[in-house]
This record gives C-alpha cells, structure tokens and sequence, in this order.
C-alpha cells in the first residue's frame, strides 16, 4: 500500500517545501503518512465513496429526497442496508440520518432547505397544511416530517425543539450570520473555560441547557453544515483538510493563533495533533483518494 503512495507523499513534501522554504517537520510528515496510509486501508476495505453512496434514488444527485430515504428507513426499522451506513458502524440509526444531513448541510427544522431554522421554515411548514390532516403517509422533509415516520405532526415539533436550534439563536458573534466564526468562538470559549460557570455567557450556550460544554460546540457544529476536521468546511474530514491544516500556517509552531481552518479543533487555539486525534475520535474520517493528487499535481 505505502509504495503506491509514494509519489503522492513526495508530491506534497516538495510543494511544502517550495512555499514555505524548509523541510516539514519530523511530526508533520509521520502524521500524514499515518493518515494517507489510513485512508488507503479504509479505501481498500471499503472503496466505496459515501457522499457517492448517499444518492439512493439514482438519479445522479444528493438531495431531500436522498434525505427522505434513508430517514423513513431508519424510523421504519428497516433491515441493514449498506449503502444507508454512511457512518460505517455496521449500524442504521439517527446518526446516519444526521450524517447525510451534514451532506446537504440541513437541520431538523430546515423545510426550505436553505441550511438552517428559521421563521421562513415555520411559514412554508403550515403553508403546505399537512399537520395533523389526517392523510396517512404524506408528509416529506420539505413539509414537516422531520422523524422519519412520514407524517407531520407534533412528534416533529419535538423533535425540531430537542434536536435543533432557532437559527437566530446560534449567532454567537452577533454579526448577522452562523458560521464558522461562531464555532471559533464557542470552541474556544469552551476549550478556555472547561465549562465553569463563572464564565456562563447565553450566547455561547447555543443548546440553552443552562452549561458551556462541548456539547454547544456539537450543536453548532451540526447548524453550520461541518464536523470535526473539516478545515476546507466541505461537510468531511478527508485528507483534503489535512493538506489545509499542513499547510495553513498554524500547525505545530507553537503560537496561539489556529483557528478551525487552521487546526484548531479542541478550542485551545493551538493547531497540534492533539487536534487531529480529537478529530478523529469525534468524527469520521472519509474517503477522498484523489485529493493529494489534485491539491499537489506535480
């Protein structure tokens, strides 16, 4: 496996040394080795690409319908279907609903598709007059049906109040938008407080659990459409966000200034691999075998 990888690794070693006028360092280049040697084992076990793997209707794209599918499956409790494991556990459940959802950058709540749950959601979700109207089995994401049981009634309401934030609500920086800005500052803040209370602010408290924990961090992480790893913000951790982080200034020179596109996963501002472990324990790391060869073409 590591011989077919060679003339990948050396593509990138000479890139990094190009631009930044030295050798990667010992720790950066054992560290990817380890994970493009990891990702070509994940390959040669499952070759199968799961965004790709995430169009169940075939029709050449990922979308609500995709979503539709495999949330009904999961709630119906229906048999193991492979290509619904987009997490790879051997298990169907919520996560691999929450899963495709990262793909589409949606959340519960999120009718009209636009990444996030607002006013313009509760609109469309009673314009389509299907709560509670006593049609059995009509009912899709786009209309309410946000549990999988293909009807919109107030099981949904629950589930959108448990399991999402109003969209309003998860400004932290108050500038206007969520993004990946917000999920700087609840991460560190997090990561800088270890959650004491002296330091409680309501605005980094994006699940309104009363508690600055991890938690928020996963919540917001969720509403914003990316997940642990994910520097390039494309909805994975693939080996493409290594490249970043390698890459991006921050990793492993000791300064206080990494951010999530730079490293920094676990909040303390730092981009070591402490980040990258954290990652891998909180994530799943995916498949993306020409991302070197695109990103360091020689």
């Amino acid at each position: 496996m590591a011989t077919t990888l060679f003339p990948r690794q050396r593509a990138l070693f000479r890139s990094w040394r190009k631009k930044h006028g030295r050798p990667m360092t010992n720790r950066c280049r054992s560290l990817l080795e380890e994970q493009l040697e990891q990702r070509t084992v994940l390959s040669a076990v499952s070759p199968v690409d799961p965004i790709t793997a995430a169009d169940f209707n075939g029709d050449g794209e990922i979308g609500l319908a995709d979503l539709d599918a495999i949330n009904c499956w999961v709630t119906s409790s229906m048999p193991y279907h492979a290509p619904m494991d987009l997490t790879q556990d051997g298990v169907l459940d919520r996560a691999d609903v929450e899963r495709m959802m990262g793909f589409l950058r949606t959340t519960y709540g999120d009718a009209n598709y636009d990444g996030k749950f607002g006013s313009d959601d509760i609109v469309q979700l009673f314009q389509h007059a299907q709560y509670d109207d006593g049609v059995l089995h009509n009912s899709t994401w786009a209309t309410g049906d946000f549990n999988g049981d293909r009807e919109f009634d107030s099981t949904d309401l629950v589930c959108i109040f448990q399991k999402s934030v109003y969209e309003p609500d998860a400004d932290a920086n108050g500038d206007g938008a969520v993004d990946v800005g917000d999920v700087d500052l609840v991460n560190c803040w997090v990561g800088a407080t270890g959650g004491q209370h002296e330091w409680f602010n309501e605005k980094i408290d994006i699940n309104r659990d009363g508690t600055l924990d991890r938690k928020d961090v996963d919540e917001l992480i969720r509403i914003v459409g990316t997940t642990y790893g994910d520097a390039n913000l494309d909805g994975m951790f693939t080996s493409a966000d290594l490249v970043q982080i390698l890459e991006g200034g921050s990793y492993d020179t000791g300064k206080k200034d990494a951010t999530w596109q730079t490293g920094d996963f676990n909040g303390d501002q730092y981009a070591t691999f402490d980040d990258i472990d954290f990652a891998l324990a909180n994530s799943v790391y995916g498949l993306d075998a020409l991302a070197i060869d695109v990103a360091f073409a020689s």
